[in-house]
């Protein structure tokens, strides 16, 4: 009996040398943002059952897809050592911009004025810091207040309403039982993805990131490809604008506050090292959702939107303390 013991207890112990390591590959592949979520939606449902319906899920889908244009948009000015403060006023500027146009000549010339205007920003913000070596903060900064100015001008600090009925479409539209919201967002995270991945581009945002001097000495245009960086992440910020702004179907020149944030907590909290050179786009969606399922179940059990400011921040506070343990040397 007791030798069958000893071996029952060999085989445990031999069992577990094998299952740890596998556990602790499947962690590192998979992290612990998966199970982040399946905690945050059971915690959500047992104080809110309607947090599980269909209804909420493609509600949250929807809401959280600008969320995750905007956090895809932020990662490249991150991956390379920066970051965009002046998202969230891109979002104003290409609402007031594509609101006008489009009462005046028709959405198409609307749409795309407003995105040249939107690059012309990230063209601004990443000229002046590859070139002039300003800090990233400072200038998306100024750019932030700037640009919301324009907007609020150009606006005369009032919403463009009166809209023909299809200005809606791309935000409040269907692909079959789907929201157009959901699918632009998937493919601009597919754009991203491969960009990132398999292009040069993706690989220089990485060796800029990671070390300057050493993406420099290796032949690689920083100015050019910093600037891009700039230029990429207004693009999308204003493609963001422009979807919300067809979905709540009028020019806002308040629309994106706050995203400049909530953006790059989506991005820290993914795993991206706030001092670049580190991170993933999967990682950023992850980052994504556990935002937006917060922000929706807060909403569900009637949290006040001041308090859930106090909460947003404190994640924020929290995920940068994470970077810092996961990254100390860039500190």
């Amino acid at each position: 009996m007791r030798g069958d013991n000893q071996t029952v207890g060999v085989i445990a112990i031999r069992s577990f040398g094998t299952v740890r390591p596998l556990a602790q590959r499947l962690f590192v592949g998979v992290g612990a943002l998966p199970l982040v979520i399946v905690i945050l939606g059971l915690v959500f449902w047992y104080n809110q059952p309607r947090f599980f319906s269909q209804a909420n899920f493609i509600n949250v889908a929807r809401q959280g897809s600008f969320l995750a244009i905007t956090a895809t948009a932020q990662m490249f000015p991150i991956l390379s050592g920066g970051f965009d403060l002046s998202v969230g006023s891109i979002f104003a500027l290409v609402s007031v911009i594509m609101a006008q146009l489009t009462l005046d000549v028709g959405m198409a010339w609307g749409i795309t004025v407003a995105l040249f205007a939107a690059c012309l920003v990230g063209l601004f913000n990443g000229l002046v810091i590859s070139t002039f070596r300003v800090s990233p903060f400072v200038v998306t900064l100024g750019t932030l207040s700037a640009v919301r100015g324009v907007a609020l001008m150009l606006a005369n600090g009032q919403p463009i309403f009166g809209l023909p009925k299809h200005f809606s479409f791309l935000g409040a539209g269907y692909v079959g039982a789907v929201p157009i919201p959901i699918i632009v967002g998937a493919v601009i995270f597919f754009v991203g993805y491969v960009l990132l991945r398999w292009t040069r581009f993706g690989r220089y945002m990485y060796a800029i990131g990671g070390n300057e001097e050493a993406a420099r000495v290796s032949g690689i245009r920083i100015k050019m490809y910093t600037t891009l960086a700039y230029v990429v992440s207004a693009l999308l910020s204003g493609i963001a604008g422009v979807v919300l702004s067809s979905r709540v179907r009028s020019g806002q020149p308040t629309l994106g506050e706050g995203m400049e944030l909530q953006s790059i907590a989506a991005v820290v909290i993914g795993g991206v090292a706030l001092g670049g050179g580190a991170g993933t786009l999967p990682g950023v969606l992850y980052g994504t959702i556990i935002l937006s399922i917060i922000q929706n179940g807060l909403n569900l059990m009637n949290v006040s939107t001041h308090l859930q400011y106090v909460v947003i921040g404190m994640i924020i506070t929290v995920a940068v303390v994470f970077d810092r343990l996961r990254h100390p040397q860039r500190g």
